[in-house]
């Protein structure tokens, strides 16, 4: 088919090959982009497990995925800027955008796939087949994305073990997120996701250099090879790694709120139970601070001793019963509830 042979190839004159290097600097910045993402997404999934109510869960899942996409997104442009072949590099802004869908969407199957109660080892295998897809189809439609002077074709071998890379090691993170706090109970939920990150965060960075491996770029007999010392785009990696790193803590702020909801939710709706329990009770019930003062008078009481709810909260127990009768009443009738 001519669109394989406009994507593969197999054999290359080198006198037409062009190679590059890399500053490693710039390459450590975007495995730490791909880990630190990777993070934040795997703590969003955790959040959302302990989420009951659907629309928190849905905004957790949603934040959680873009916050990967993003990463596996910073990741990829900070490699390609910290890549050097000697000729100016542009990006087509549209396939550059576009390339972000295929991450978003698996990263968002995948974290809903995640928070499951019961995954076998087949269905987190899936989900290491989305996420490393996702992976893959972002890295070649980013590549597609380069304006350059050059012809990109790729290496068949290296583009089929570059995805294999990509889904072994998104399982290896997912399973580890999954079943290590379950079998090391005595392990935080933040350091199991900070182990899970780093193994998401290699398979990021692993499909994409693995991907530059097998890279292939061709330049015609009459273009002049010159080499460019300094990439003149480095200064936008570190504009990528700051936004990421940005969106991050914004993202573990909505993490925190979202977790602040769910709990104020239970505690209000745990105390709308215990008011209902109160007020259907057939016998009176009352409970007192450590001061003797009235917090709780269930409807009940205000039959038998006569008085409205209103009148008698946060007034002292002493107005319920006689002076000479209240120290034998206080033990055994009352429970001191601060």
């Amino acid at each position: 088919m001519q669109w394989l042979n406009n994507f593969f190839v197999t054999q290359v004159d080198n006198s037409n090959l062009m190679t590059g290097d890399y500053n490693y600097f710039l390459v450590a910045l975007s495995i730490v982009l791909a880990a630190v993402a990777s993070f934040f997404a795997l703590h969003f999934a955790s959040i959302a497990q302990h989420i009951v109510i659907k629309k928190y869960k849905n905004i957790a899942l949603v934040s959680g995925s873009f916050i990967m996409a993003g990463g596996i997104w910073s990741m990829h442009f900070v490699g390609m800027l910290a890549f050097n072949m000697g000729h100016p590099v542009s990006y087509d802004p549209l396939l550059t955008a576009v390339s972000l869908i295929p991450s978003i969407l698996a990263s968002y199957v995948t974290l809903k796939r995640l928070i499951k109660p019961n995954l076998s080892i087949w269905q987190l295998l899936i989900n290491g087949v989305f996420v490393g897809g996702g992976i893959g189809a972002m890295h070649y439609i980013g590549m597609e994305a380069m304006e350059m002077d050059v012809e990109l074709r790729y290496d068949p071998t290296w583009f089929f073990f570059s995805i294999l890379i990509a889904v072994v090691l998104a399982f290896i993170a997912l399973s580890t997120q999954y079943y290590v706090g379950k079998l090391w109970t005595g392990l935080s939920q933040k350091w199991v996701s900070s182990i899970s990150a780093l193994i998401m965060g290699s398979a990021i960075a692993g499909m994409h250099y693995t991907g530059m491996a097998g890279a292939r770029f061709i330049s015609s007999s009459d273009v002049e090879m010159t080499h460019m010392s300094n990439n003149p785009n480095s200064y936008l990696s570190f504009v990528v790694a700051t936004i990421t790193l940005l969106l991050s803590i914004l993202a573990s702020n909505i993490a925190s709120q979202l977790r602040y909801r769910q709990l104020l939710l239970e505690k209000t709706a745990s105390e709308v139970r215990l008011k209902t329990t109160l007020d259907t009770a057939v016998d009176g019930i009352i409970t007192i601070d450590s001061n003797g003062t009235i917090k709780e008078f269930n409807k009940a009481a205000c039959t038998i001793f006569g008085w409205q709810e209103k009148d008698i909260i946060h007034q002292s127990f002493e107005k319920l019963f006689p002076q000479k009768y209240s120290d034998e009443w206080y033990g055994p009738t009352f429970v001191d509830i601060s």
